[in-house]
């Protein structure tokens, strides 16, 4: 076993890029919209979750995108727009995915992990099991998952498929911990994550014993680019786990177009569970800032910022999706140093799922029950 020990080290990030360009250059960015559509052929696309359980290996030729109505994938070719195939994968059997899962993810050049209640394993690109992966069975002793600690992977560590990264969460006193499992080497290293307390103003449950109903802010871990990168919607900030080292960065960011954070400091427990959906509603009016994708190609990360605004046709007792958004964008270089910001006025609703690819933000968008893409294309970078 080689457990990691971690330490956090804090600075802020002030922008310089490579080429001397001091933070703002970007402030008069301009903007232009096209959209593509994807030719299904005979096949109906599924759109319901709008590519929240889709992949993207690293050539981003192909998105995956997990049909929940016959447990299938959708190979779609982001190239020549169309629908390749659809590839049937089992829910039980010898090469079962589980009925129900919450991991789907790009596993290397060309497999896929699956990973739920009903257990872990990685496939292939044709439904095909390669591998069965058991957490609870790395590691010995206090480094090992406990039964009661349930491990959700969210990332893959760059150039390394068998060290698998995600978080362990107390949602009784709404602490996090990092975890770490490595397959090949047979270790698990787990970090508390106290830089994330200051989240837990931005929680409000409902329970009456039976029922449950609770709103937060979103934590995140994702692979992108060849970075690890840990964040969350409230706070302007990112944390960076660089490769081969054992040290969790931290930048923090000074916005001169949105405020650095939400509010919080909301009720943790309230009477009705339609309250926690109010609540749920004032924060999202608050700033939030989402997950940065990676653009090969321009050597830079984008990240969309942004604030809903709900109308009064919304019932007020729901989880509605916002009417309209005021949307910003920020750049960071590949250091994560912030190089721009800048409005999206072109943009008047929350980025739905995302991704750069040929130097353009593809944005999903369901037009008409057709998949289509937006792509923002930004002059001068």
């Amino acid at each position: 076993m080689r457990p990691l020990f971690f330490f956090i080290s804090l600075f802020a990030a002030f922008s310089c890029s490579q080429s001397g360009k001091k933070q703002g250059d970007y402030s008069q960015m301009a903007f232009s919209l096209d959209t593509v559509m994807v030719d299904p052929g005979e096949e109906i696309l599924f759109l319901k979750g709008e590519l929240r359980q889709s992949i993207l290996f690293k050539d981003k030729k192909y998105l995956f995108n997990f049909n929940q109505d016959d447990h299938s994938v959708e190979r779609i070719n982001l190239d020549d727009l169309i629908l390749s195939e659809k590839i049937p994968f089992e829910a039980e059997g010898p090469n079962g995915t589980g009925n129900y899962f919450h991991t789907f993810l790009a596993i290397g050049e060309d497999s896929i992990l699956f990973s739920g209640y009903q257990g872990s394993g990685i496939f292939d690109t044709e439904g095909k099991k390669i591998k069965d992966l058991d957490f609870k069975k790395v590691g010995s002793g206090e480094h090992r998952l406990n039964d009661d600690e349930f491990f959700v992977p969210q990332a893959v560590f760059p150039g390394n498929p068998e060290l698998f990264l995600g978080f362990i969460r107390n949602w009784e006193d709404k602490s996090l911990k990092l975890v770490l499992v490595n397959f090949a080497e047979d270790w698990v290293d787990k970090m508390e994550l106290p830089e994330f307390d200051k989240l837990k103003g931005l929680y409000a449950e409902f329970s009456d014993g039976n029922f449950l109903t609770m709103t937060g802010p979103d934590i995140y871990l994702i692979s992108v680019g060849d970075k690890i990168l840990i964040g969350n919607n409230a706070y302007n900030e990112l944390f960076w786990l660089p490769p081969g080292e054992t040290e969790l960065t931290h930048y923090s960011y000074q916005s001169h177009i949105t405020e650095d954070s939400k509010k919080g400091k909301y009720p943790s427990q309230v009477d009705r569970p339609e309250e926690v959906q109010q609540i749920s509603r004032k924060i999202r009016e608050e700033i939030s800032f989402g997950r940065p994708v990676w653009d090969e190609e321009n050597r830079i990360y984008y990240r969309f910022s942004y604030k809903e605004a709900f109308t009064e046709e919304v019932p007020s007792n729901t989880f509605s999706s916002s009417s309209k958004a005021d949307v910003y964008l920020t750049i960071f270089d590949e250091n994560l140093q912030m190089i721009g910001e800048a409005p999206v006025p072109m943009l008047e609703k929350t980025p739905a799922r995302h991704f750069a690819k040929n130097g353009k933000i593809w944005i999903f968008e369901n037009i008409e029950d057709e998949l289509g893409f937006v792509r923002l294309s930004i002059e001068g970078i």
